[in-house]
Protein backbone atom coordinates (compact mmCIF):
# COMPACT_ATOMS: atom_id res chain seq x y z
CA UNK A 1 0.00 0.00 0.00
CA UNK A 2 1.21 3.60 -0.81
CA UNK A 3 1.25 6.55 1.15
CA UNK A 4 -0.76 9.49 -0.05
CA UNK A 5 2.69 11.28 -1.24
CA UNK A 6 3.15 8.05 -3.73
CA UNK A 7 -0.50 8.58 -5.19
CA UNK A 8 0.94 10.33 -8.25
CA UNK A 9 3.65 7.76 -9.26
CA UNK A 10 1.52 4.61 -7.82
CA UNK A 11 -1.08 5.97 -10.87
CA UNK A 12 2.05 6.12 -13.27
CA UNK A 13 3.32 3.30 -13.04
CA UNK A 14 0.00 1.58 -13.09
CA UNK A 15 -0.91 3.06 -16.34
CA UNK A 16 2.19 1.95 -17.70
CA UNK A 17 1.40 -2.01 -16.66
CA UNK A 18 -2.38 -1.28 -17.17
CA UNK A 19 -3.04 -1.68 -14.01
CA UNK A 20 -7.03 -0.86 -13.99
CA UNK A 21 -7.86 -1.63 -10.34
CA UNK A 22 -5.06 0.41 -8.99
CA UNK A 23 -5.69 3.44 -11.47
CA UNK A 24 -9.63 3.67 -10.75
CA UNK A 25 -8.39 3.47 -7.01
CA UNK A 26 -6.06 6.26 -7.63
CA UNK A 27 -8.96 8.37 -9.63
CA UNK A 28 -11.52 7.40 -6.39
CA UNK A 29 -8.81 8.91 -4.09
CA UNK A 30 -8.41 12.04 -6.43
CA UNK A 31 -12.30 12.87 -6.81
CA UNK A 32 -12.29 12.36 -3.07
CA UNK A 33 -9.74 14.49 -2.55
CA UNK A 34 -11.16 17.12 -4.58
CA UNK A 35 -14.67 16.81 -3.34
CA UNK A 36 -13.49 17.19 0.50
CA UNK A 37 -11.44 20.20 -0.12
CA UNK A 38 -14.34 22.13 -2.30
CA UNK A 39 -16.63 21.30 1.08
CA UNK A 40 -13.87 22.63 3.22
CA UNK A 41 -13.34 25.85 1.24
CA UNK A 42 -17.04 26.55 1.13
CA UNK A 43 -18.01 25.64 4.99
CA UNK A 44 -14.56 28.19 5.56
CA UNK A 45 -16.34 30.69 3.00
CA UNK A 46 -19.60 30.55 4.69
CA UNK A 47 -18.15 30.98 8.01
CA UNK A 48 -15.91 33.76 7.25
CA UNK A 49 -18.62 35.67 4.92
CA UNK A 50 -20.92 37.83 6.90
CA UNK A 51 -23.17 38.11 4.02
CA UNK A 52 -23.36 34.83 3.75
CA UNK A 53 -24.47 33.89 7.06
CA UNK A 54 -27.23 36.38 6.73
CA UNK A 55 -28.19 34.94 3.92
CA UNK A 56 -28.54 31.82 5.08
CA UNK A 57 -31.19 32.41 7.72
Amino acid sequence: MSSPARLGSSSFSALNQRDYPIIQGCLLMLGIAVMLGTLVGDLAQAALDPRMRDGMR
